[in-house]
């Protein structure tokens, strides 16, 4: 891409992020006490989608319990690694930004599903998603948006979809966007397959952590000596996640208040 196109898409970026922060209501002093629960598609997708809510809700005493679906063995730098020492590698990573955050390692989960293959393995993972969440009983779960541009991303979203569809799921679904800029962000405001209201927690306090959580995925944010094809996650990438607010997509609950109004009759 040339700089001038680069330059183009930042100017977009930032214009299209400023619009949803002016639609989104900050959501945080509102949500209900007790737990919460983060899914992640791949490593790391815990911190840049969610590393504020993460830290902040720890240091408010919140238990936040991270579910991890693929290995991420398939991230761009496998070209030159065997696929089993990169997920040893990102799952050690992963750890380790976690703990910058405040969460440890009996509150990570690794499923270990292969990376870029979610959708093939939806059924076992909507029935560990539902076992998941009926062990550790949280008010609220956070996960990838539907209209991300990932394969992974949008097959846990439909997975998520499914099992709100089913009554397997009833507490509030927050969907947070990573692969969404510029294109999945123009298609929601002038293509919007349903209006979901947006939210945001702003990330004052905190942003210098995260940075820091977020660099402790070493394999994804830098180059490494004498690896010619190992390609990191590009800089404005890593930029976008480091912006004043987090934003999310709240989940209509009809589902869940169909099934609460059946229980209560």
């Amino acid at each position: 891409m040339s700089s001038v196109r680069k330059k183009i898409k930042l100017a977009l970026n930032r214009s299209l992020r400023w619009v949803f922060y002016a639609l989104a209501t900050d959501f945080y002093a509102s949500l209900p006490k007790g737990s919460l629960f983060v899914i992640a598609p791949h490593p790391d997708d815990e911190t840049f989608g969610c590393g504020t809510l993460i830290a902040r809700s720890r240091q408010d005493g919140r238990d936040v319990r991270v579910l991890i679906i693929t290995d991420g063995a398939a991230a761009t730098s496998a070209q030159t690694k065997p696929s089993h020492a990169l997920a040893i590698l990102r799952r050690e990573e992963t750890q380790k930004a976690a703990k910058i955050l405040g969460v440890e390692d009996d509150a990570l989960v690794f499923l270990n599903y292969p990376d870029g293959e979610a959708d093939k393995h939806s059924p076992a993972i909507a029935n560990a998603i539902a076992l998941h969440l009926s062990r550790q009983n949280p008010v609220a779960l956070f996960s990838p948006y539907g209209l991300d541009a990932h394969n992974d991303h949008r097959a846990i979203a439909k997975t998520i979809d499914s099992l709100c569809q089913e009554g397997r799921i009833t507490i509030p679904v927050f969907e947070y966007p990573m692969w969404f800029w510029p294109c999945g962000a123009i298609r929601q405001l002038f293509f919007p397959r349903t209006w979901h209201p947006v939210r945001k927690i702003s990330t004052q306090g905190f942003l210098a952590q995260k940075e820091q959580a977020i660099h402790a995925h070493k394999s994804q944010c830098e180059t490494v000596a004498n690896k010619a094809h190992w390609t990191p996650l590009p800089s404005a990438f890593l930029q976008e996640a480091l912006q004043p607010y987090e934003l999310f997509f709240e989940k209509p609950r009809a589902h869940a208040q169909v099934k609460e109004k059946a229980s209560s009759s």
